[in-house]
This record gives structure tokens, C-alpha cells and sequence, in this order.
């Protein structure tokens, strides 16, 4: 795509988009994977603010060049998908405060985050109402519970930028274990009925 400058030519391939200077025949700068960058890239749009929107399947990436080239380094993390079980709920959702049906064995968030630096984005975690504290650092971009009580939960995840800060900004996302059949109050006034019924 010809970029609004009409300098530079993008080009978005499998899993990174380039940038070439058509002046100096060379690229410039190199989106990846790592950037937040789909691992499959569909259409490429750059709107008249030189914001590219990057297509992929069931989802859609903005990056903004100008955030680039002011020397951002902050990492700006979001949510992917969270997936329970066998069923996945991906973001951006309407769905703001989820409850999960039954009681599931595993429940897995994914997320990302776009930096624009070279160095390697650090991810930390936590679900309130199950961690007291924040995950170790890490650069997986994905994290597993498995076997989690009823309840209420928040996740929360948040990257590490540059300078060695966590950002303030965190993606979070409320859900909800509903309590199993033998917990519900219906259930256990059921069971008092029929022991005083007999």
C-alpha cells in the first residue's frame, strides 16, 4: 500500500509489515509478531492520519505511526482471547463481565502487546480474588489456570516498558465461576425438604 506520505511503500506479509523508504530503496522499519502484529496478515489500510489497520482472521490490529515517531516506548497491552474449556471469547468483546458455564477444568488468556522499540516486551499477571501478588515477569503471551473455585475474578495483565516501569495502564477483564449444582441455595433447601419430608 502507498503510504499517505508518498515516501514510503507498505507492505504487510505473513506475520510483520515493512515500511520502505522508496528514496533511499530500503526498509525502515519492520513490524513483527512481537509488535502485536497478527501471525497472518490480511488487508492492509492506511487511513489519511497514516494509522495502518491490519486485517486478520476474526480480528483487526491498529498501529499508529505517529505514537512511533514521537518515541513512545510505553507497551500498550491487550487482551487477545480467553478461552474456557472448549469455548473462546475474543477481544475486543461487548461482554464486559462474563459468567462461565459449568465448572471449567482450564481457562487460558492470551494476550499481546505493541511496542516500538527493539526490546522484548515482559508480561506480568494476576486474577484478583485468586493471586495475592503479580506474576514473575515473563514473555509468554499467555497464561493457564486450571481448576478454579467459584467466584468472582478480575484479570489482570500488564507489560513492562523500556525503562524497567510497569505501565500504569493494565487490560483487565471481570468474570464469574458460577457455583456448582450441589452449592446452589436451591439445591440445599431441596435437600432439607426431602430429609424432613422423610
Amino acid at each position: 500500500a502507498a503510504h499517505p506520505n508518498r515516501r514510503d511503500l507498505v507492505i504487510s506479509g505473513m506475520g510483520s509489515v515493512s515500511i520502505v523508504d522508496l528514496r533511499a530503496m530500503r526498509e525502515r522499519r519492520r513490524l513483527t509478531e512481537a509488535d502485536g502484529i497478527p501471525s497472518w496478515c490480511g488487508h492492509l489500510l492506511i487511513d489519511r492520519n497514516n494509522v495502518f489497520w491490519i486485517s486478520a482472521i476474526g480480528e483487526v490490529t491498529r498501529y499508529d505511526e505517529a505514537l512511533d515517531n514521537a518515541g513512545s516506548g510505553a507497551p500498550h497491552v491487550v487482551l487477545s482471547s480467553l478461552t474456557a474449556d472448549t469455548v473462546t471469547v475474543r477481544f475486543p468483546s461487548r461482554v464486559s463481565d462474563l459468567q462461565l458455564e459449568g465448572s471449567p477444568e482450564r481457562i487460558e488468556f492470551k494476550y499481546s502487546a505493541l511496542s516500538f522499540t527493539a526490546l522484548p516486551v515482559k508480561f506480568q499477571t494476576r486474577i484478583d480474588g485468586l493471586n495475592a501478588d503479580w506474576s514473575a515477569p515473563t514473555d509468554e503471551r499467555f497464561v493457564r489456570y486450571a481448576h478454579m473455585e467459584d467466584g468472582s475474578y478480575v484479570f489482570r495483565v500488564r507489560a513492562l516498558d523500556p525503562a524497567g516501569r510497569w505501565v500504569s495502564r493494565e487490560a483487565r477483564f471481570a468474570f464469574r465461576i458460577p457455583p456448582p449444582l450441589y452449592k446452589t441455595w436451591w439445591f440445599l433447601v431441596g435437600i432439607n425438604l426431602l430429609a424432613f419430608g422423610l
